[in-house]
């Protein structure tokens, strides 16, 4: 994912795993905005808001900042910063998984003993 419209079409597309439409207003639905909003969004018009993308990084299982971080890029016009906002968004993907096996390798684990939490 690297644009606004690659998260929605994400969120899409869990929703069609979820026995759901997939269609942009489930897609507005859950993400509790109305569809003149998604449509901005699509389109590039709009970028995704904090909150929006906790919203997204909730319902897709992406950790939210990785998703702050591909807004900022999508907003950034210098192409240095740009790349470093997308570098900082791909360095919590594998951190993540690295957490999530190692509390699946203890299964005494909760998420209560999440460092992160």
């Amino acid at each position: 994912m690297k644009t606004t419209a690659d998260v929605l079409d994400a969120i899409a597309a869990e929703e069609r795993k979820r026995g759901g439409t997939g269609s942009d207003y489930a897609v507005a639905r859950i993400l509790g905005v109305n569809t003149a909003r998604l449509s901005n969004l699509r389109h590039g018009r709009q970028t995704l808001s904090k909150s929006l993308c906790k919203v997204a990084g909730m319902y897709l299982g992406i950790e939210p900042a990785a998703l702050v971080n591909l807004a900022a890029a999508e907003r950034e016009e210098d192409p240095e910063l740009k790349a470093g906002f997308l570098r900082m968004a791909s360095g919590y993907l594998p951190a993540l998984a690295t957490v999530a096996v190692g509390m699946l390798a203890h299964p005494i684990a909760r998420a209560a003993d999440c460092i992160l939490c």
